[in-house]
């Protein structure tokens, strides 16, 4: 299996002058949190997206590390990924994508995901909506879906090699700007996509807010 974190965003919804990865979470970079969680997998490597200014902080952080591939990331997240599977070898069975902003994945469940990609051809970790979901027009409430449906996508997200990166070759020729990977995976009917149920505490740490229960959660459910 071959790892990749991605951790090129600017983070700008924080708004702090360093990109998120970056900012610690009770004393150690988030970023290094998430990549030392995911060698709990035995990846065969991790390949590390980051911005172009911080490639050698990042090389720093990691020194010593002999696992791990430190590459610059992309303008957009899809960038990021197709530079980051132009490093990946189709003989791997499976390729995790993984959100460098989702520091506390559940374990044990991303290895479920993983075998699901190698039945299947792809997976990823999701949690049933827990509020009620609207669909509005003009700013008023014009439906309601069905919530017993619903389900908020999360990463770390699981793909056969071979699939993953024909979607990303598709992409090119494609006018799409995907949010996440699964996306690509059923635009171009590649292949079905398993849900695993992950956890509430896989939380992306996005907006400020975010940081505080990122510190607790560290506290409570690092050592799971």
């Amino acid at each position: 299996m071959t790892a990749i974190v991605l951790a090129a965003g600017k983070g700008e919804r924080l708004g702090l002058n360093t990109p998120k990865q970056f900012i610690k979470i009770n004393g150690k970079e988030m970023v290094k949190i998430a990549v030392e969680r995911m060698f709990k997998l035995n990846p065969r490597i991790i390949i590390l997206t980051t911005p172009k200014d911080y490639v050698e902080r990042t090389r720093k952080l990691f020194e010593g590390v002999n696992s791990i591939k430190i590459i610059e990331g992309g303008k957009t997240r899809a960038e990021s990924v197709l530079k980051a599977l132009e490093l990946v070898n189709e003989d791997d069975e499976v390729v995790l994508i993984h959100d460098g902003a989702r520091p506390f994945f559940p374990v044990d469940k991303t290895l479920r995901c993983v075998r699901a990609a190698e039945e299947i051809g792809a997976a990823t970790l999701a949690v049933p909506v827990k509020d009620t979901i609207a669909i509005s027009s003009d700013n008023k409430i014009a439906s309601f879906p069905d919530r017993s449906k619903l389900w908020a996508l999360q990463t770390p997200q699981c793909f056969k090699a071979a699939l993953i990166k024909k979607a990303h070759e598709l992409l090119k020729k494609d006018n799409f700007l995907p949010t996440d990977d699964t996306s690509l995976i059923l635009r171009y009917n590649l292949s079905e996509v398993k849900i695993v149920e992950g956890e509430h505490y896989n939380i992306k740490v996005t907006y400020p807010v975010d940081l505080a229960f990122a510190s607790v959660i560290m506290e409570e459910l690092v050592n799971e």
